[in-house]
């Protein structure tokens, strides 16, 4: 077995950060997931968000396996993650669906507030239950790279989506301030408005 760890700080509040989850996927700056599907999403009665999806990504198979084990270029990823906003946390669990009787890919992401920033750690357990060593070797060892490039494309693309929220955010604030009329010395009206987009 191999293992992949990361750790990133976000340089964005954890509220900003795990919104932009959900908008992170399709992507062009992560091109390899290509599909989600939403399979279930509930509150529990702690008020965490908990949801099921389904991730497909395209790879490029190395040629061994392609050869070996047929040419699939897409593969199936289920993910249960958990919302929890009082410890502002979320974590997202997946694991392979596609290849899965080869190699099992086990891949837990938690992202926390700390401080004015977001901590993402991120681990990811590659096995390879096949009896060939060599083969063994081989599809860990492709795993690991395409998780360290893998990692690289989903932060770029976690913080083009919290762009997109900021710069959402900033133009809102702008078309409401437009339309407030210079004259009006209601601060208080102001300071909702600015407010209801923060």
């Amino acid at each position: 077995m191999k293992i992949f760890s990361t750790e990133h700080t976000f340089k964005h509040p954890w509220d900003r950060v795990s919104i932009a989850n959900w908008m992170k996927y399709p992507n062009g700056h992560a091109p390899h997931v290509v599909h989600v599907d939403y399979l279930s999403r509930h509150v529990s009665p702690t008020g965490v968000l908990h949801t099921e999806r389904l991730l497909t990504c395209r790879q490029n198979v190395p040629a061994f396996l392609s050869r070996l084990f047929g040419g699939e270029d897409s593969s199936l990823f289920y993910e249960r993650s958990e919302v929890d906003p009082s410890g502002r946390t979320l974590t997202l669990r997946s694991r392979n669906l596609t290849f899965c009787n080869l190699i099992v890919v086990e891949e837990t992401c938690v992202y926390g507030a700390e401080g004015e920033g977001t901590v993402m750690r991120q681990e990811a357990r590659i096995k390879s239950v096949t009896g060939w060593t060599h083969l063994r070797n081989a599809m860990e060892e492709f795993c690991v790279s395409r998780f360290c490039a893998n990692a690289q494309k989903g932060r770029v693309a976690l913080e083009h989506a919290i762009e997109k929220i900021y710069e959402g955010t900033k133009e809102q604030v702008l078309e409401k301030l437009a339309r407030f009329d210079k004259d009006t010395t209601d601060l208080d009206s102001l300071a909702a408005t600015v407010a209801e987009t923060s």
